[in-house]
């Protein structure tokens, strides 16, 4: 695996391209990957099929949430002032912004949804299967939570 990433970092080198554009390229990729890495990492550590052991806690959402929703908001106002703004002559980085603002409450508005209806699933399954429990009979089978393996079990098929 490390070759392989050496053999990739000498190709631009080989080839005489401009290493500022380069590490710029690079740069720009990793700026945009990041919120769309937090978006789904908060997506993950809030459904309850992943995380049924140890669920995110609302005071953890409360702090996670603006951490993706300012990556979003950078990600939306760069993207918004190389194309947007370059096209309409005049415009800035006030108008960037203005555009970024409601992409960002979109996708933080759209993430707040995704754990609500994720909990209430949750909790809808939780009260199907203690009742089910309550009358003594096995619940489905789409009802219940998945619950992680034990340490040491036996992970053969």
């Amino acid at each position: 695996m490390m070759s392989a990433v050496v053999l990739l970092a000498l190709i631009p080198t080989l080839a005489r391209l401009p290493t500022i554009g380069i590490i710029m390229f690079a740069q720009v990729v990793n700026g945009l990957l990041l919120p769309c890495v937090a978006a789904l990492l908060f997506a993950c550590v809030n459904d309850a099929r992943l995380m049924s052991a140890a669920p995110q806690s609302t005071w953890g959402n409360a702090r996670a949430l603006p951490c993706v929703g300012i990556c979003c908001f950078l990600a939306f106002t760069v993207l918004s002032k190389q194309t947007v703004c370059r096209l309409v002559p005049g415009w800035g980085g006030r108008q960037a912004m203005a555009i970024a603002l409601p992409c960002t409450l979109g996708v933080v508005t759209g993430l707040c949804l995704l754990v609500r209806s994720s909990r209430k699933m949750t909790a809808s399954a939780r009260v199907a299967a203690d009742a089910a429990a309550r009358r003594g009979a096995e619940p489905s089978a789409e009802l219940t939570i998945a619950r992680p393996r034990a340490a040491n079990a036996d992970l053969s098929v």
